[in-house]
């Protein structure tokens, strides 16, 4: 409960209301005590004037009395009556009223004559007294009780306690209901991503409710709650095509083998039977050396190599490695190759350039061409790969990527392609900094476009 962000807020306010409120009701006090105290410092002080001015005229302290003026200055009530006290030069008591203390002592020896304070102010309990010099070198004390002042700073006191605590309780109160404010918003949040599961993925942060910074934060988590919809369903479709995929030649293996084992049968049926079992199993095993392949791309545990790449030879190889399959098909292979060097992995670019040519040659019709063009543009690699085969649909151009994906499933059922291999070109040549595009028209032919960049010049 205590590290909620809810009692923090409360936590941290309440330091801080403290602080403001202790620290200005002590400077208040502290002032107004100060002030009264001033207050009657000034009123004994003058009164202290007044009996030095009459000793000096009289030349003697048995008249002096407490003047008349100042009796009714300080108040009626007994307890405010002022006392004086006349020392002489050796400290002698010459006078001092009925109602002065009995154990009172005269001031300091030196007692300034002039300057800001020529006086001498001293509290002793309930009494305030000021000494101030007379006549050869006497002392005169006027003092009185100044247990009304102190009434009044006492009740000062306690009002400042109580406005405080009330002070403090409504900013706490205040504080309760703004964190509240703010925090609904945040739990609203919270209970949003606690439904939402792979179930569940539709339900999304009412962003027109929220105002605040907070805003912004409900609108990046609708968008990472869309991308994890997107990725469920992405994976969820990815699966179920995995599964169909592998279940055609599973189930080819299964029925050949059932076939050969249920009578006996010629060596040549036997070999047939083996033969188709061989084949599904390579389709099997190009499937899952591509499902690999993704999964480790999807994990960022790739491995590409960066290292010079002399990308002719890399594009000749692969060409030389089809060649047969283009002689079968009677497909005429034009290249027309510029020296390119890159920065990258051979083996996975010769895996790109295997896959486009693969492509070109398969779905073209017999008797077409295929042409190959390498060349630099600005501050690329280009190669484009051209077929004059079947072509694709407008449609489908902006699927063609897509794992899985094929787009005719009836017309490439015979073709041995599990839609695996453009996907792994896209993210082959992403890995390396380039952008690979398809443009087709149906009927004609087909462009793939890869481009990937060239390195620094001080590097080739």
């Amino acid at each position: 409960m205590l590290r909620s962000i809810r009692w923090n807020l409360l936590g941290w306010q309440a330091v801080i209301l403290v602080a403001v409120v202790v620290g200005f009701g002590a400077t208040l006090f502290l002032r107004v005590r100060y002030a009264t105290l001033e207050r009657v410092d000034a009123d004994l002080l003058g009164a202290a004037q007044v009996v030095v001015a009459k000793l000096q005229q009289t030349g003697s302290a048995e008249q002096l009395e407490m003047p008349e003026a100042y009796r009714h200055r300080f108040g009626t009530a007994p307890e405010d009556a002022p006392y004086l006290v006349v020392w002489d030069a050796d400290g002698r008591v010459q006078i001092a009223s009925d109602a002065a203390p009995a154990d009172l002592e005269p001031g300091p020896e030196l007692l300034a004559t002039e300057g800001p304070r020529p006086f001498h102010q001293r509290s002793r309990g309930p009494f305030r007294e000021v000494i101030v010099r007379g006549p050869s070198d006497s002392q005169v004390l006027v003092g009185r009780q100044i247990g009304r002042e102190r009434n009044e700073l006492s009740r000062l006191l306690w009002w400042l306690l109580g406005t405080g605590l009330g002070i403090v309780g409504l900013g706490l109160t205040w504080a309760w209901f703004l964190s509240g404010r703010i925090l609904t918003p945040i739990e609203q949040m919270t209970g949003i991503a606690e439904r939402i599961s792979a179930s569940n993925l539709s339900e999304r942060i009412d962003e027109s409710r929220i105002k605040s910074e907070l805003g912004r934060l409900a609108q990046v988590l609708n968008r990472m709650f869309g991308r994890l919809r997107t990725s469920f369903e992405r994976q969820a479709r990815f699966t179920a095509d995995a599964s169909h995929e592998l279940r055609t030649p599973i189930s080819v293996v299964l029925a050949q083998s059932e076939l050969a084992l249920a009578k006996q049968r010629s060596p040549e049926e036997y070999q047939e039977a083996l033969g188709a079992c061989y084949r599904a199993a390579k389709r099997m095993e190009s499937l899952v050396d591509g499902l690999l392949t993704l999964a480790r791309i999807d994990a960022g545990q790739l491995e590409i190599r960066h290292e010079p790449v002399d990308l002719r030879r890399v594009v000749e190889y692969s060409v030389a490695l089809l060649k047969p399959l283009a002689d079968q098909k009677q497909i005429e292979l034009k290249c027309d190759l510029q020296m390119v060097r890159v920065t990258g992995d051979a083996e996975r670019l010769g895996q790109v350039v295997a896959n486009t040519v693969s492509n070109a040659l398969t779905y073209n019709r017999e008797g077409g061409q295929v042409r190959l063009l390498l060349t630099t543009e600005d501050h690329d690699a280009v190669l484009t790969v051209s077929d004059t085969g079947i072509g694709i649909a407008e449609s489908d151009l902006p699927r063609v990527f897509e794992r899985f994906y094929r787009v005719d499933r009836a017309r490439t059922g015979n073709s041995g392609s599990i839609g695996l291999g453009l996907a792994i070109c896209r993210e082959i040549v992403l890995s390396h900094g380039g952008i690979i595009d398809v443009a087709s028209v149906l009927g004609e032919g087909t462009t793939f476009t890869v481009r990937l960049p060239l390195p620094p010049p001080g590097l080739k």
